[in-house]
Parts: structure tokens; sequence; C-alpha cells
């Protein structure tokens, strides 16, 4: 199951007894700030389960991680 958007979070907690997580997709430099910091006092005061965030649209080359790098 995948919870809705931000905007829409109610549905979410209403779901939230049936759903192992929510994850949710970041953009950088598209996600407003406000809409981060909600997430993280949804994670901080455990509103919902296993809060996951997802980070889109970033420069692999600039990441750190695991696997091979890129342009070798």
């Amino acid at each position: 199951m995948i919870p809705p958007p931000i905007g829409v979070i109610s549905d979410a907690f209403a779901l939230n007894a049936y759903i192992d997580g929510t994850i949710y997709v970041v953009r950088k430099n598209v996600t407003k700030s406000e809409h981060a910091k909600t997430i993280e006092s949804i994670h901080k005061n455990g509103k919902l389960r296993n809060t996951m965030v997802l980070l889109n649209d970033t420069n692999a080359a600039q990441a750190y991680g695991y696997g091979p790098k890129i342009n070798d």
C-alpha cells in the first residue's frame, strides 16, 4: 500500500495499523523545507510506523554509498 502525499496525510494515519512502513519520496531542490520538517516531526513523534525517506534526483557521482564508483 502506498500512502498519500504529505498534504493528504490523514489517510496515512488512518491506515497506519495496516501498513508495515511509510516511505516518503522527496526531490532535491523541489520538496519544500516545511514538508521535510513535517516528515521529521512525524518520525520523531512515532506517529507512523517505520518512516523512511527516499531522496530523489541526486547526482550519484557526489554521493556516498556502496557499489562501484561512477566514471571509474
